[in-house]
């Protein structure tokens, strides 16, 4: 809508600075439609025609393939369906529960996710996965998305609990995997189980790490980081029914390697950080721990012709400390500069990584290994919480108070992580950062119990982790 004027005619002095002030915005030019009109034009439908790298350019509602009509367990993961996708969305809306997960595909698309929903029994558990894979493809993190599930549910079921030593009873065991998936729709329904505990957990990450290195021929350097969300179900709560303090707890867990993270913001706004980034710059245990390793030699990845030349030396010169460890902490190094973070070395495969605990990376150094962080949490029953869980791409540019402040307002957790994850992008693009990958995973239990005005502004901050 541009004011009628002679043409050719010069805007000068205040009419130029009034004709700015008329269209100069978009709020301005959206109010000088048609009522009918305005009311379903909004600033995401406007970017979504003019740019389809646009994350608002999803179409709503969300709902995942395997959601209508389908009874029982509901499943959604990253799909090969969706790869041609530069931004991914994804939701769910079971009462009680809503979940959405957005991605943002950088240079090397090697993010997943992976969601489980309970069926119809009340002690099934709830499973939530953020994957961000690196290395040369991946691979790791499709494992992931197609098997960690199964492993934890069959080490639960085989009694995992038991006390015994949490080495995975399938050691030497190769398996290949390819890549490639087949569309979700014609994926077979998962089994839901009770939420597991901690050593059954730990079984299921140790396996999929083996069948990872069984493909290390194929593809020797993929690896991925994992964060993954387990909730017991929650009865149907609104906001009409008395919960008493004593009507019990929703019991969760979280098991992470890496740098993936997750939090929760409870009803009030107190924001509760259930992660610690496996990195030696944050985590002092884990630098310890590695400065604390056992460096003595062992079959496989360490009989190398540059192992074996170490030990020469050493018992040439009859000096056993001659042998270094196969593990140590430095920066890399551009033109014999130290530059970047902090990262974990290995001497007999010249590979560094800036993570102490992943799944896969086969020649990465002995002392990063695939034992996960544990961290179990209760919410009382009936009470709102929001669950976030995301990969570097976010949390290298906001932490988790910012994310909170920012998502608060937005009651859909589809649409909170759609914006999220654009925010996201377009912070790294101005910080000058690398073209990450980004994935959001939001998750509200009891949403008709948020109360708007105690998520005005971010409460306290908690860690939940031990850091010991």
């Amino acid at each position: 809508v541009v004011p009628s004027m002679p043409l050719g005619a010069d805007l000068k002095g205040k009419k130029r600075g009034s004709f700015k002030r008329s269209i100069g915005s978009f709020g301005n030019l959206r109010r000088s439609f048609p009522r009918n009109i305005s009311k379903n034009l909004s600033l995401s439908s406007f970017r979504s025609s003019t740019s389809t790298a646009s994350l608002s350019s999803v179409p709503e509602p969300l709902t995942s393939p395997l959601n209508q009509g389908q009874p029982g367990p509901v499943r959604a993961s990253s799909r090969d369906d969706q790869r041609e996708a530069r931004n991914r969305a994804d939701g769910y809306d079971a009462g009680n529960l809503f979940f959405g997960v957005a991605q943002a595909v950088g240079k090397k698309d090697q993010d997943r996710y992976d969601v489980r929903l309970g069926g119809d029994i009340p002690t099934d558990m709830h499973y939530f996965g953020v994957f961000d894979g690196h290395g040369t493809s991946a691979l790791a993190a499709d494992v992931c998305v197609d098997r960690l599930y199964e492993e934890i549910a069959a080490a639960a079921a085989a009694g995992a609990g038991d006390g015994s030593d949490t080495e995975s009873d399938n050691s030497g065991e190769a398996e290949t995997f390819s890549a490639g998936r087949p569309s979700l729709a014609s994926a077979a329904p998962h089994e839901p189980f009770p939420l597991p505990d901690d050593d059954a957990i730990v079984r299921g990450f140790l396996r999929i790490d083996e069948i990872v290195h069984s493909n290390r021929r194929t593809d020797p350097r993929a690896g991925t980081c994992a964060a993954v969300l387990m909730l017991n179900q929650e009865e149907p709560a609104n906001s009409i029914d008395e919960c008493d303090e004593d009507d019990g707890v929703t019991k969760g867990k979280v098991a992470w390697v890496g740098d993936c993270r997750a939090f929760f913001i409870s009803h009030n706004g107190d924001v509760n950080d259930l992660t610690l980034d496996h990195r030696v710059e944050v985590n002092e245990a884990e630098h310890q721990r590695i400065l604390d390793a056992d460096h003595t030699p062992r079959p496989g990845l360490l009989e190398s012709e540059l192992w074996r030349r170490e030990k020469e030396k050493a018992t040439a010169s009859g000096d056993a400390t001659r042998l270094r460890a196969h593990s140590f902490v430095d920066q890399r190094s551009l033109n014999g500069r130290p530059t970047g973070p902090m990262c974990v070395f290995s001497h007999t495969g010249g590979v560094s990584l800036q993570v102490t605990r992943s799944i896969g990376d086969a020649f990465a150094a002995r002392s990063v290994i695939a034992v996960p962080d544990i961290v179990s949490f209760e919410v009382p029953k009936g009470e709102y919480a929001r669950f976030v869980l995301g990969s570097d791409g976010v949390f290298d540019v906001m932490d988790s108070p910012d994310i909170a402040k920012f998502i608060n307002r937005i009651p859909s957790p589809a649409k909170a992580a759609q914006k999220l994850a654009a925010h996201a992008k377009q912070k790294r693009l101005y910080a000058g950062l690398t073209a990450d990958d980004i994935t959001v995973m939001i998750v509200d239990i009891n949403p008709d119990m948020r109360n708007a005005k105690k998520l005005r502004s971010v409460g306290e901050r908690k860690a939940l982790y031990s850091a010991a």
